[in-house]
């Protein structure tokens, strides 16, 4: 089994350096703000580009964030009579979609968990218990299965990577032999699969074929968790040129959005 070749240490509690293009080139990781340094100077991350897809998805929920409240509060906007008391209920609903609090664990995510602890101790060849919640073995039971399926052998887990032609840097979560041929897989917890995923994707795949001069040989695959559920889908995409351009086109719009705010 192939091993990931990347070096890593930790430079703080918060920090990861990584080695690549056979130690040329260093990265450093901020794990508490998702951050990346290449020899020293901070590169853009891939969802840092597709980021700017619209997500017609997040307009219907921030307005919904919006419309819950007011529905919360509909009783004292009916019975006020202080235009401004209305007024502030009103300007606090506008705002209820800026309001980011930690995610409580959810099914979704407990079963993608268990999934990358799964690869990182088979790499090691332990393996760890099956869950006791109904839900989250039934995610758990359908990754098997896919596993068994398609005869998955992984290689790797959370490998980082960089592009020197296109300056990005990433985190590809995993390598693995499918069907026979080397693909990259990425995990999402989500309640469903967007086109950007798959631009990401491609964009992980490019950088490491260009550190290593080598092909990945199969499709590229993304995992897909519910986050309500747990319920496990996996999808394949092999039209890997289109999907890359695709996400080069992200870049451009990134970088000329920053120009022109600069101007």
């Amino acid at each position: 089994m192939q091993k990931n070749y990347v070096k890593k240490k930790k430079d703080s509690d918060d920090v990861k350096i990584i080695k690549l293009y056979n130690d040329t080139v260093e990265i450093k990781f901020n794990e508490k703000t998702h951050r990346y340094f290449v020899d020293g100077k901070p590169v853009k991350g891939v969802t840092s580009y597709t980021g700017i897809i619209n997500k017609p998805a997040l307009i219907y929920w921030a307005v919904n964030k919006c419309v819950d409240y007011l529905y919360e509060n509909i009783d004292e906007i009916i019975n006020s009579n202080d235009e401004g008391y209305i007024s502030s209920i009103i300007d606090e609903a506008k705002k209820k979609h800026t309001e980011f609090k930690e995610e409580a664990a959810t099914t979704g995510k407990n079963v993608h968990k268990w999934c990358e602890n799964y690869i990182k101790a088979s790499l090691k060849k332990e393996l760890p218990e099956l869950p006791t919640d109904e839900q989250e073995l039934n995610g758990v039971t359908a990754f098997l299965k896919w596993i068994d399926e398609y005869k998955v052998e992984f290689l790797s887990s959370e490998r980082f990577c960089y592009s020197k032609k296109y300056n990005y840097c990433g985190m590809m979560d995993a390598e693995a032999i499918i069907d026979g041929k080397k693909c990259v897989i990425d995990f999402k917890t989500s309640k469903g699969v967007y086109n950007e995923m798959v631009y990401q994707v491609s964009a992980y795949q490019s950088a490491v074929e260009e550190e290593t001069g080598e092909k990945y040989t199969g499709n590229k695959w993304i995992v897909q968790f519910n986050k309500e559920n747990g319920e496990f889908h996996a999808y394949s995409y092999k039209e890997q040129e289109k999907d890359f351009k695709a996400f080069l086109a992200c870049m451009e719009l990134v970088n000329r959005d920053k120009e022109l705010k600069i101007k």
